[in-house]
């Protein structure tokens, strides 16, 4: 009975570290062979969990989005709902090294697979509705604090060093409910 546990956390283990080598050498770069031995696995076992390295990737990137959405709500849950957006701004700041090497794997994905935009499309989502949800954000709104994130982390892969803490300050903001009238 221990065994199928025992594959989900295997499963888990592979995808966990894959995320690191896709970080590390880009999605181009690795086969499912490479993946394999680099993973201590077979390709067997992979291409069994797997149906290819467009599967494993989006498998891993949902358990990395979800991991960090978690991460996010957990962040904001128990702070009152006005200080929220800066809780969230705090968080992104802590947080960027590996929000940034999400979105990096992310667009060297698309790169390889710009017909195949669902998992980057996916994960966007996710963030836009977790905030939305969490923040008491309209759908419209979500997708602006998303948007300056993402562009905030991308301008970080350009000049690496840049500090993401104005975050904090600048996202409540944008959570502002706009002026009747």
């Amino acid at each position: 009975m221990a065994r199928p546990l025992d594959a989900d956390v295997r499963r888990g283990e592979i995808l966990d570290r894959a995320f690191a080598l896709f970080a590390e050498q880009g999605y181009h770069a690795l086969s499912m062979r490479d993946l394999a031995r680099e993973l201590g696995a077979t390709t067997g076992a992979l291409y069994h969990w797997f149906d290819g390295k467009p599967a494993l990737f989006a498998a891993m990137l949902d358990r990395q989005v979800e991991r960090q959405v978690f991460d996010a709500v957990a962040a904001v849950a128990e702070v009152p709902l006005p200080c929220r957006m800066a809780a969230l701004g705090a968080h992104i700041a802590a947080a960027g090294d590996d929000l940034q090497r999400t979105l990096a794997v992310s667009l060297d994905y698309h790169r390889a697979h710009p017909e195949r935009g669902a998992p980057l499309g996916g994960a966007l989502a996710a963030y836009r509705e977790a905030l939305g949800a969490h923040l008491g954000l309209d759908p419209d709104a979500a997708r602006v604090v998303v948007s300056v994130v993402v562009g905030e982390l991308l301008q970080r892969i350009l000049e690496p060093g840049r500090d993401l803490r104005p975050l904090a300050r600048l996202l409540p903001i944008l959570g502002r409910p706009a002026a009747a009238g």
